[in-house]
């Protein structure tokens, strides 16, 4: 355990006496510091009263004002400095007035010396640490239970009175500083509690309570003085403006700073803290980490089963543009100025599990994606513009991922066509080959041919009715047949559309250029 620093005053009428105490041993070395010395009871109670003191060195006969009087007005005032009696004599009486003030340690000044005195102060000095841990301890469970159970405004009074809670009805606050992942270390944890401590100590508050009940947060409730700060709402936010700032150049990063609602009564304390455990969530809706006052959350009652419909339509049908649309919409306009946590979590629930459905259908189990961990990775980004940047990504590499898929399934397509354009092929057999629905395959076709389906068939229909034609090897009236048509009739109107003549009038046209050659 770390030795705590001690500040030490030396009370003597005789400079002798007190320099020979300094002369002991090095009290630096130590962790003990002489921050003053007294030559009498009078002139060491005043300045106990400038100079923070932890241990008095107290002679007990001195002029003006003895050391068992001295002892008596300091405790009334402070229960936690300790004496350390100094006497040239051994005495009943003095040892009974000073165990009845609650001091058991007095040296025999013909006694002292290095050991002896050593011995005593780091007696004192773990009795200080115990004692300081069990208040630590015990007030932070007092804090939990002003802050996480409800009680009445009496009990709430009776804990703060015995735990020497300073509040302020009407002029008390709450400041929550949200803690970041990456700040969980205990080394950071607690430069952040002693800049609140210092920055507490510098306000001019009529009192200050620090506490930690949760990993994700330190706070501090604030007691504004009126008698002497105008306007306390300012005061407050000030006080966690500069906390912000501090913490800024400290850890070179910005935390959130969070500023509850004015107490007006010590019952309402579980009730303004849950707000302000609700209300910390607002900081996701923030691009850069700020000072937020609190405000009542607005709740959006629609739980976007429309957006998220519509984004899902656009999904299946590979409207990819349309689906980063919606996604932009929402992410960088709606939702920032809702601010509504509830309703954008249960909007990501829906949509996180469209997308890895379309990703998992593309895939075919090679690379599953389980719907719960793209939520959960997507819950924890930093702000919401980092999550529909996230989401935008992953449409992003959905229409990557189709556009391979979209090739493989074109050819696809193109080689079944080729092997069987004399048949009647039908856009719904074909959507089964690759795995869609009729209407989408229409549009899928056009997509990636740029034509439709049926003018494919009768281009391809055509070229090998041209090709046949040139050969001279089949008739007329046999072409229409192999190449599916129903009729020789309805075959050469098709060409003549197509061409621009009749099949007769293409083979006598190539046979006169064959024989003008």
């Amino acid at each position: 355990m770390v030795r705590k620093e001690l500040n030490v005053m030396i009370v003597d009428d005789e400079a002798i006496a007190r320099r020979d105490i300094k002369m002991l041993f090095d009290w630096e070395t130590h962790n003990f510091h002489i921050v003053a010395e007294a030559v009498n009871g009078q002139d060491a109670l005043e300045k106990f009263r400038r100079y923070p003191i932890d241990i008095m060195i107290v002679d007990i006969e001195m002029p003006v004002m003895n050391g068992l009087e001295l002892a008596e007005k300091v405790l009334d005032e402070s229960k936690n400095v300790k004496f350390i009696f100094l006497t040239a004599h051994s005495s009943f009486e003095f040892a009974r007035a000073s165990m009845r003030l609650g001091v058991d340690s007095y040296i025999l000044k013909h006694e002292i010396d290095e050991g002896i005195l050593m011995e005593e102060l780091e007696r004192l000095r773990a009795e200080m640490q115990e004692t300081a841990q069990q208040y630590f301890y015990r007030k932070k469970e007092s804090i939990a239970v002003l802050l996480e159970s409800f009680h009445t405004q009496e009990e709430c009074i009776a804990i703060m009175e015995r735990e020497q809670i300073k509040f302020c009805p009407g002029a008390a606050y709450i400041v929550l500083i949200e803690l970041r992942k990456e700040l969980l270390q205990q080394m950071e944890r607690r430069m952040i509690e002693t800049t609140i401590l210092h920055e507490s100590n510098h306000s001019g508050f009529a009192g200050y309570e620090t506490f930690s009940l949760e990993e994700n947060h330190i706070g501090v409730l604030i007691a504004v003085d009126q008698t002497v700060v105008q306007d306390i709402e300012l005061a407050a936010v000030d006080f966690a403006n500069r906390i912000q700032e501090q913490l800024g150049d400290l850890l070179n990063k910005n935390l959130f700073v969070f500023v509850s609602r004015r107490i007006m009564k010590e019952q309402e304390l579980p009730a303004i803290y849950l707000e302000m455990k609700e209300f910390t969530q607002s900081s996701w809706f923030y691009r850069d980490p700020a000072v937020l006052r609190y405000c009542d959350p607005y709740m959006e009652k629609e739980e976007h089963e429309k957006e998220a419909a519509q984004l899902y339509e656009s999904i299946t049908n590979h409207q990819y543009g349309e689906a980063k649309q919606c996604l932009d919409q929402l992410f960088y306009e709606e939702f920032p100025r809702k601010k509504d946590k509830r309703s954008v979590d249960q909007f990501l629930a829906k949509v996180t599990e469209c997308l890895a459905k379309a990703w998992n259908n593309m895939y075919k189990g090679e690379a599953y994606i389980p719907a719960v961990e793209l939520h959960r990775d997507i819950l924890n980004t930093p702000n919401i513009f980092a999550a529909g940047k996230k989401l935008e990504d992953f449409v992003t590499e959905l229409q990557k991922i189709d556009s391979e898929k979209s090739k493989e399934r074109i050819n696809l397509i193109k080689n079944y066509v080729d092997k069987h354009y004399t048949e009647d092929i039908s856009l719904e057999a074909l959507g089964k080959l690759i795995g869609v629905s009729e209407a989408y395959m229409s549009q899928f076709f056009k997509q990636q041919t740029g034509i439709t389906f049926k003018a494919y068939i009768r281009n391809l229909r055509m070229e090998k009715a041209k090709e046949m034609l040139l050969s001279g090897s089949v008739k007329i009236h046999d072409i229409g047949t192999k190449l599916g048509y129903s009729s020789t009739p309805y075959f050469c109107l098709v060409f003549k559309h197509y061409f621009g003549e009749t099949p007769t009038e293409f083979i006598r046209r190539h046979t006169d250029e064959g024989k003008n050659q």
